[in-house]
């Protein structure tokens, strides 16, 4: 999946960057949601490096600059700005917080640089603040916990409503 939203992204990127394809993310290395940023992270680099020695993107080398957000949005956005104005980013993927998901978008949408999300979902970078440089892999989380009336599970039989409210208000609070 990271492979495809790479190369849409690189045949829209300018050239003007070099033959390298620098990707960044800033995300929670330490603090609460190490755990799952850091798999994340695992994840991205073995992704890279398989991409690199089939040829890159489109002939291109990818690069992956990680930085810590800590869990923080004001620090998350902080370390993405300078991976767009420093590292001069085509791609930034998305930390596992929505409240830094919510930060490091806004930086994104000033500087026009597509974000990928992969675990942060509040509905606020989209619905409310209509984000175009977003590109999400998980559901907003206004749906995160809804499974709608009669839909079909693999074993064939019907599935209810699951709504997990409590889980859902602690994980939006921002």
């Amino acid at each position: 999946m990271l492979a495809i939203v790479l190369v849409l992204f690189v045949a829209s990127a300018s050239a003007a960057y070099g033959q390298t394809v620098k990707i960044g993310t800033a995300t929670a290395l330490t603090g609460l949601g190490a755990l799952i940023a850091k798999a994340g992270v695992v994840g991205m680099e073995i992704a890279v490096e398989d991409l690199n020695k089939k040829g890159g993107l489109l002939g291109r080398k990818v690069e992956l600059i990680v930085r810590d957000s800590k869990f923080r949005p004001e620090i998350g956005a902080r370390e993405l700005k300078e991976l767009i104005l420093n590292d001069k980013i085509e791609l930034a993927i998305g930390p596992v917080s929505s409240g830094v998901g919510l930060a490091i978008s806004e930086v994104d949408k000033e500087h026009k640089v597509p974000i990928c999300m992969h675990t942060a979902n509040t509905e606020r970078m989209t619905v409310e603040r209509g984000h175009r440089y977003i590109f999400k892999l998980v559901p907003n989380s206004d749906r995160a916990y809804v499974i709608d009336k009669g839909a079909i599970c693999d074993a064939g039989t019907t599935a209810g409503i699951l709504h997990n409210e409590t889980i859902r208000r602690d994980y939006l609070a921002v």
